[in-house]
């Protein structure tokens, strides 16, 4: 038995639905279920997880694909022998922006400069990173919370829109609307494709307008994608770059990736995250 725990009932245009996961399963001969977070809920007296209000202690899988960032369910399910892709732990990490950066940082990746936002002045940050420079949620997700700050007056509305950490990060103004994601599945290289938008946006998420193509890298910014992926202890989700000077610079990891912008071009993620979740199922 294989579950697949998402967020929300919700996606994306990048996202794809959980059910399209699950019809791939069946395809493969394989027993899985959809669980929702928002229907998991810890019983304190007893100690155990409930979904849906009835306890999961007896019914537990295999295996199960974490696309989420309930944390504190994902360590019970491990306690309890489950293997959790990705882990716990690797979703904390990668979920934290600022937290991936410093992993990063003594490790000889290509990054841009970048600091946590508490109390500097504008003029500070301008000073270590750069103008305009990228403000954005150090949680967020699909480009959602991330703004380009081009003076001090951009600097004090956008940071009113953050309520959590915040990252600011050197702008790259070579990658305007464009990145490239390395998506991983069982520790291997699936695809590779360039996001890009063309409706003025600086930011090239498909959930704000981007496209995909292909992207064919050197065999240097594969060995340097395969070096994240490793240290971040990935084994299923994205590793993201921004370009400059015709070369891949890190921008961020993620966990639970969009996949769909591969199917275009004959690339299944879903079936590759199927066939390595089976080698658990066992």
């Amino acid at each position: 038995m294989i579950w697949f725990i998402f967020d929300t009932y919700g996606a994306t245009k990048e996202q794809a639905k959980p059910e399209f996961l699950l019809d791939t399963a069946k395809s493969f001969n394989v027993v899985a279920q959809i669980r929702y977070t928002p229907d998991f809920s810890f019983d304190e007296e007893r100690g155990v997880w409930l979904y849906g209000g009835k306890s999961i202690e007896l019914e537990l899988p295999k295996v199960c694909l974490f696309r989420c960032p309930k944390h504190d369910l994902g360590f019970w399910l491990q306690s309890k022998g489950v293997k959790v892709v990705n882990k716990p732990e690797v979703i904390e990490i990668v979920r934290d922006k600022i937290a991936t950066h410093k992993v990063l940082e003594n490790h000889g990746i290509p990054q841009p400069k970048f600091l946590e936002l508490t109390n500097q002045k504008y003029e500070d940050i301008v000073e270590r990173v750069g103008t305009p420079f990228v403000m954005k949620d150090n949680f967020g997700m699909q480009g959602k919370g991330v703004f380009l700050i081009e003076n001090k007056e951009q600097f004090k509305n956008s940071k009113k829109e953050l309520t959590r950490r915040i990252l600011c990060q050197e702008y790259i103004p070579e990658s305007f609307g464009r990145d490239v994601r390395f998506y991983y599945v069982g520790n291997k290289l699936r695809g590779v494709g360039e996001r890009i938008n063309e409706m003025n946006d600086f930011r090239s998420n498909i959930a704000q307008g981007g496209h995909c193509e292909l992207f064919k890298p050197t065999l240097k910014q594969k060995h340097i994608a395969k070096k994240i992926a490793k240290l971040l202890h990935l084994e299923v989700g994205s590793v993201d770059f921004l370009i400059k000077n015709k070369d891949l610079i890190f921008c961020e990891a993620n966990s639970s990736a969009g996949y769909q912008m591969f199917v275009p071009f004959g690339i299944y993620i879903n079936e590759y995250i199927i066939n390595y979740l089976k080698r658990f199922d066992k």
